[in-house]
């Protein structure tokens, strides 16, 4: 399930933590929006938390092949 050993000594408790807190960041930033527009995604980001941009961009440059140097 795993790809690397990331994740495989997680128990539940870790696991439930983890998940509300992200549905905690989730209701933080989004509020009740179950859509935003460009315009908004960028106030979020600006505004509330620049982590909607980043973390997207920090997995596509460990995860693809394109982005290592050489």
């Amino acid at each position: 399930m795993y790809s690397t050993d990331e994740g495989k000594g997680s128990n539940q408790n870790d696991r439930e933590q983890i998940f509300e807190m992200i549905n905690l960041y989730i209701e933080e930033v989004f509020g009740t929006k179950s859509e935003i527009n460009y315009d908004e995604y960028l106030d979020i980001i600006v505004r509330k938390s620049s982590d909607l941009f980043f973390l997207p961009m920090v997995v596509l440059q460990k995860k693809l092949p394109c982005a290592e140097n050489i």
